[in-house]
């Protein structure tokens, strides 16, 4: 029963991460690199909405099975070390999807 217990938690973080951190990471990312690149705040607002569905599927696809193996697999003393190598992955998909 214990397994079953940890891994509904395990399934619930990565929902949450999901749910709540990535809108909030994928949003500023594709608003803050705009403004950064002087568009100004209405050309950030408008490659937002018009890159982030596309960018938050590639998200859901992408981490939900990382944070699995993180949460589920690895033991505590890897999980940092682990999801830094799959941000910079990540960071260069996010480089690549603004500029692409």
């Amino acid at each position: 029963m214990g397994s079953v217990t940890y891994l509904s938690s395990v399934i619930k973080k990565i929902f949450l991460d999901e749910a709540v951190l990535s809108v909030f990471i994928d949003g500023t990312f594709l608003y803050g690199v705009t403004i950064l690149e002087g568009k100004g705040h209405d050309r950030s607002v408008e490659e937002t909405i018009s890159k982030f569905p596309a960018m938050y599927l590639l998200d859901w696809l992408l981490w939900p099975p990382v944070q699995f193996i993180n949460f589920f697999f690895l033991p505590l003393r890897y999980r940092v070390l682990y999801v830094n190598c799959m941000n910079l992955i990540w960071s260069t998909i996010l480089s690549w999807f603004k500029h692409g």
